[in-house]
């Protein structure tokens, strides 16, 4: 488990190491803003294809091989962007590249976390991805910040961390082949399918993973261009303080939620992501640096729960292979609606001002968070409604029921006398 997570936590590093740099890419290789989103869009094109091929085959169970060769597209990735010149070309390819790795490390990291942890390991691959993301941010703005030619230092730190990594997977794999051989094989239908649920549940677990996942690409991929042009802010590494505070709030959450295995229900987190995108909105109008920060850390306390919780609902009670592709599947479709959202806000900057622009989708996504909030908080209600209709009926079905095993009493009691 701690190498599959290993793995999958430095492909995910490398998915917000040029993040930083988009700004500095845009002034150097003449992008517009919807360049700008493009680029970083375009991570999701591998990311959501092939997550969607994982979701609807069984590969999963070549876990032991696809997770090493997502490492190594990782790796390429980095290449690609430090050939970089005069083109933007190997910028939007290396993107895709980069999401192709993510997307391929997914499902097998999953399933191998689930071999590996067994329950514990069930949810970790949501929390080794916000993890990842908000670690690889940081480490890429610190260099941008300190290190010498940031444009390339920070490829170079995650190329040593991809061999690293490979390094680690390949032995525990090896060590554990016979294990890991067995518990891949292709489970039976029933431990396959899991247990049933209203369509509504499935539909709020996605809503509200995709809700949780756009507010981490709106303050890593869109806040920083508006916060140089909005808020004034000359420093790189200070507009990509939107995307730290919301990663590391996001990160800190689900770590202090898996320590003391609590799981918050789904429209708090929903809640707590329509408080931060109002008041992401209002800082952005005024101009205020403090006030975006302060809206992001709000999306990042409610990106956790909902992204993790979503998860939560989808796979309970699946086995490792299910598991993979159940992740698989979910990841899809977090991220193609996240990626659809940074593209809309930056067509929508391209159109309508930078700040106009990006007050207006984010306004676009709080109330979408509120009504998803609210139907969450229904759906809940109706749960626990049907939950105790058949407690009841389960109970009264019992016949070592206190209250059945009295009339059965009464009643051979009356046949007795009579």
């Amino acid at each position: 488990m701690p190498a599959s997570a290993f793995a999958f936590f430095v492909v995910i590093l490398g998915s917000n190491a040029p993040t930083p740099l988009l700004p500095g890419y845009r002034a150097e290789l003449g992008m517009s803003p919807l360049n700008v989103a493009f680029a970083f869009s375009a991570y999701f094109v591998g990311l959501v294809a092939v997550l969607a091929l994982l979701a609807r085959t069984r590969l999963t169970r070549f876990a032991r091989m696809l997770l090493p060769f997502a490492v190594g597209l990782g790796a390429s990735a980095d290449l690609m962007f430090l050939a970089i010149d005069d083109d933007p070309t190997l910028l939007y390819v290396g993107r895709v590249v980069t999401g192709a790795a993510v997307a391929l490390a997914t499902g097998p990291a999953a399933a191998l976390m689930l071999v590996g942890g067994g329950e514990r390991g069930r949810a970790m691959i949501a929390s080794v991805s916000i993890l990842g993301g908000c670690l690889g941010l940081i480490l890429s703005v610190c260099v941008v910040a300190w290190a010498p030619m940031p444009g390339r230092t920070i490829y170079y730190v995650h190329l040593g961390l991809c061999l690293a990594a490979s390094a680690a997977l390949m032995v525990a794999l090896v060590r554990r082949r016979s294990a890991l051989r067995l518990a891949l094989r292709v489970p039976q239908t029933d431990v396959d399918s899991g247990p049933r649920r209203r369509w509504s549940t499935t539909v709020t677990a996605y809503a509200g993973g995709a809700s949780g996942w756009i507010a981490g690409a709106l303050a890593v991929g869109t806040l920083p261009v508006a916060l140089v042009e909005a808020a004034r802010v000359e420093s790189l590494s200070v507009a990509a303080l939107s995307g730290i505070v919301c990663l590391v709030a996001a990160a800190v959450t689900q770590l202090t939620l898996n320590s003391r295995g609590v799981v918050v229900p789904l429209w708090i987190g929903l809640s707590i992501l329509t408080a931060g995108a109002i008041v992401v909105a209002a800082g952005i109008a005024y101009g205020n640096l403090w006030v975006v920060l302060a809206g992001c850390l709000l999306s990042g306390l409610g990106q956790a729960p909902s992204f993790a919780t979503g998860l939560r609902v989808l796979s309970r009670g699946l086995g490792a292979v299910a598991q993979g592709r159940t992740a698989s599947a979910y990841s899809c479709v977090c991220y193609s609606v996240a990626g659809v959202f940074a593209l809309g806000a930056g067509a929508t900057a391209s159109f309508w001002g930078i700040r106009n622009g990006t007050i207006a989708i984010v306004g676009f996504y709080g109330l979408s968070c509120g009504v998803l909030a609210m139907l969450a908080a229904a759906d809940m209600r109706i749960g626990q409604r049907v939950s105790a209709v058949q407690a009841r009926l389960a109970s009264a079905a019992n016949p070592l029921n206190p209250n059945t095993v009295q009339l059965v009493f009464r009643r051979g009691s009356m046949r007795c006398a009579s």
